[in-house]
């Protein structure tokens, strides 16, 4: 696995556009304020016939991830605490942005030092032929 930084201004302007109109559903009525806190991009990898190639998960896989907080998110957080207690609900998300499926909004688990989420590909994916993602 493969996690690098997503500086492209147009990519999380998508997510923040995602979480917004998650939001508005859940709430017509509420005001919303979205932060983008981190946006990366993590790519799957495997060693195929000595070569190593960036494969996708299998259909029906459920791939999870735990992320370490940075200190950006452990800022975040610690700030959110102190304004929970002055009644502003607040909500950590991860928007899942890809090129070959439908975006997603997915819940976070936090996990001592680690964000944990997960998702099942439940469509087609790219997947090399006979190549299978290890289950952690």
């Amino acid at each position: 696995m493969k996690v690098e930084p997503v500086e492209e201004e147009e990519k999380i302007e998508e997510a923040k556009k995602e979480l917004e109109k998650e939001f508005k559903k859940e709430d017509p009525d509420a005001e919303s304020e979205v932060e983008v806190i981190e946006s990366v991009d993590i790519s799957f990898y495997r060693e195929i016939n000595g070569e190593v190639k960036e494969v996708q998960p299998k259909k029906g896989k459920k791939v999870e991830i735990s992320l370490q907080k940075t200190e950006k998110i452990k800022e975040a957080l610690s700030g959110e605490e102190a304004e929970q207690e002055a009644s502003v609900e607040e909500e950590l998300k991860i928007v899942h942005l890809s090129e070959e499926h439908p975006t997603e909004i997915l819940p976070v688990k936090e996990e001592g030092e680690n964000l944990l989420f997960q998702r099942s590909i439940s469509v087609p994916s790219l997947s090399e032929e006979g190549v299978e993602k290890e289950e952690s």
